[in-house]
């Protein structure tokens, strides 16, 4: 701060100094035009005064002679060194030569120019043709002249009139000395000349002055821009830029000291839905508050940034060893946990964090931030609360190709290459189909078709999950309508997501979706896992139990693979539970699981609930879930995902209860569906 002090007043003095120069020459030009100015003003009164005396004087003495070109009598000469002498006396005349029209000296004080056959100066002549002209002469420059003593002396030239002439008769040459007449234009002048250095002095103050209290302003100015420029209007913190600057010079540090750095970025969980609910006033609030708090439970080395959004970044600048880095994180985590209070309400946030070490996991800030941003997106993903960087476990997350996915999810639900194909559930106890499960396809043009596990993840990273969960549910319903226009009377199944179930607004979408297609709420079934309930339960309960008086049929998906809690499934608004087909695909093999799918059923049916069982390949786990009691089953055995002409085929064979039907379209079903339809297992199940 002091250096850029010095410099600022180094500036200041160099502008003060090179502004002085036109200053100064302004000054020597005025105080020439001054000068010349009174001077000739000077010169003009006492060319005037001269010329008026002279004339007065001798065209008194010479009235009476009407030409001079024959010279001047005695008398004449007489007369006018009479006149010459009281003229003296009055004025401070000191030399007068009288010539005429032909230039030749007719008259002078001083006798020895009359004698004088040098040609007249080119001023007589201009006198002689009428004009009054006047010059400046050193006469002290030739020592031998008896007016050497003169020293600089104001020469007037005059025309003489004699009488009526109308053209002069001769020239006057007055001869003024010229000292009192620049003292009175130093005395004129000097009062203006310090007028005028007053005047030019205030002049460079203020301009001096001006330019300083404008260089200011547009420092600060410029000061303020940058700041705005590297600094998060709404929280103050540095910005996206600035916080990549100081990762770029903390790299150059660690790069000598052989120590790491790490850069942590932080999204905020269902920040939307605060703004969707407060509003986003409420929201920047939400924001404000976070961000100062991080930035209190962070040392003067840390840095906490907000990249936008509800997106956070903190850097550590020099950590020793990976062990230094976890406290950190847990005091950002444990500060998000208590609430904040905003718009009336105590809001608990939750991040995710995601951390990436340099110059372990890059030597650039491009590659440092792109694998704490996969970092963090894993630790959402898996509800961890952080995670670090893995180059092994997240190398996917780099692909280009799966990034470039994200901008075709938009084009594929607008030219409809996201599909759903349909898997049946059917009824262990009568072999016909209930039912369906959704489950979405995209006819990626150059990729072919992707499963949901290749674009899913991408949708929850971007804001088109909630969009492309609308279009499969509309899509779902559309088809479940065509079905029951046929008069096959079968519910579908839906797949939500953690983003989906949290939501507040997924009960409305869901009754005008119904609604719009003219369903009852029974037949849309959403199935959502354990640690989708779990992840928010709260909430999750509060639009479960919007859904639940909707009518809409719930299904806990994955049972077995998650928190599993009795208290938890007891409270839950669910009609049914769907075993994980971990259980199931090695049931007859494994006791062991064959023991867990049978509590299963036990459970659920102690409960209330069905128990549908998924992932059934062969016709002995299908016979052994009949003598178990399961209600609902599906799986390979029965059918692949079909696409919505092949399903609808499978479903008019195998939803009619008549069996003689069923056997007089199976023939026609084989051909349709190919290497999809397997046939239904008889035993003591039927």
């Amino acid at each position: 701060m002091e250096a850029s002090s010095k410099q600022k007043r180094r500036w200041l003095v160099e502008f003060g100094l090179v502004s002085l120069i036109p200053i100064v020459l302004l000054g020597l030009f005025l105080g020439q035009a001054i000068n010349s100015n009174a001077r000739n003003s000077a010169t003009s009164a006492a060319r005037d005064r001269a010329r008026s005396v002279g004339e007065l004087a001798f065209g008194r003495a010479l009235s009476q002679t009407g030409d001079l070109s024959r010279g001047l009598s005695n008398a004449q000469q007489t007369s006018l060194d009479r006149s010459f002498a009281s003229l003296r006396v009055g004025s401070d005349i000191a030399r007068v030569i009288l010539r005429n029209r032909g230039g030749a000296v007719v008259y002078s004080d001083d006798k020895t120019v009359l004698s004088s056959t040098s040609p007249p100066p080119a001023e007589a002549r201009e006198a002689i043709d009428g004009s009054t002209v006047s010059k400046v002469t050193d006469v002290s420059s030739d020592p031998s002249s008896s007016d050497a003593g003169l020293g600089r002396v104001l020469k007037i030239f005059a025309p003489l009139r004699l009488g009526s002439a109308t053209p002069a008769s001769g020239s006057l040459e007055l001869w003024m000395p010229y000292g009192p007449i620049e003292s009175q234009v130093v005395d004129e002048t000097h009062e203006l000349y310090i007028l005028l250095a007053l005047g030019l002095l205030f002049l460079w103050g203020t301009l001096v002055a001006i330019v300083a209290g404008a260089s200011q302003r547009l420092r600060r100015q410029a000061a303020e821009k940058e700041e705005q420029a590297l600094s998060d209007g709404l929280t103050g913190l540095p910005n996206r830029t600035m916080f990549q600057n100081m990762i770029e010079r903390a790299m150059n540090g660690i790069g000598r000291r052989k120590k790491m750095g790490v850069v942590m970025l932080m999204d905020l969980d269902r920040f939307k839905d605060v703004n969707d609910t407060l509003g986003h006033h409420n929201g920047d609030l939400l924001l404000q508050r976070i961000g100062s708090r991080l930035n209190s439970v962070l040392r003067d080395t840390e840095t906490v940034a907000r990249l936008g959004g509800d997106e956070f970044a903190i850097l550590l600048p020099e950590v020793p060893d990976r062990q230094a880095i976890v406290p950190v994180v847990r005091r950002v985590l444990k500060v998000l946990e208590e609430p904040v209070v905003v718009g009336g309400l105590a809001l608990q946030c939750e991040g995710s964090i995601g951390i990436a070490i340099f110059p372990e996991h890059g030597t650039t800030v491009e590659s440092v931030m792109r694998a704490a941003d996969v970092a963090m997106y894993m630790a959402k993903e898996n509800r961890s609360g952080y995670e670090f960087y893995d180059a092994h476990r997240h190398e996917h997350r780099h692909d280009a190709g799966r990034l470039a996915l994200i901008g075709e999810l938009r084009r594929a639900m607008d030219e409809t290459e996201l599909v759903l194909y349909y898997q049946p559930k059917i009824d262990v106890q009568t072999g016909l189909a209930e039912g369906v499960e959704a489950l979405a396809r995209w006819h990626h043009p150059e990729r072919g078709l992707l499963s949901p596990d290749e674009f899913i993840p991408l949708a929850e990273r971007s804001n088109l999950l909630r969009p492309m969960t609308l279009y499969l549910l509309d899509s779902a319903l559309r088809q479940c309508n065509a079905w029951r226009t046929r008069g096959l009377e079968v519910s579908v199944a839906v797949n939500l997501s953690m983003q989906n179930l949290i939501d507040l607004r997924l009960p409305n979408d869901l009754a005008r979706l119904l609604t719009s297609w003219r369903l009852p709420p029974g037949s849309l079934e959403l199935e959502i896992t354990e640690s989708t309930i779990m992840a928010d339960h709260r909430r999750a309960m509060t639009i479960l139990t919007r859904l639940n008086k909707m009518g809409v049929t719930l299904t806990v998906d994955d049972f077995g693979t998650g928190y599993s809690s009795l208290a938890y499934l007891q409270s839950l608004p669910v009609s049914s539970i769907k075993i994980d087909k971990s259980f199931v695909l090695t049931m007859p093999e494994d006791p062991g699981n064959a023991t867990i799918v049978q509590s299963t059923i036990d459970l659920g049916h102690n409960l209330g609930l069905k128990v549908v069982a998924e992932g059934v390949e062969s016709e002995e786990s299908y016979k052994q879930l009949a003598a178990l009691g399961c209600d609902y089953a599906q799986g390979y055995f029965f059918s692949r995902p079909l696409s919505p002409e092949k399903a609808t085929v499978w479903l008019e064979t195998f939803t009619r209860g008549d069996e003689a039907a069923a056997e007089a379209e199976h023939e026609h079903a084989d051909e349709a569906l190919g290497e999809w339809v397997l046939e239904t297992p008889a035993g003591d199940a039927v």
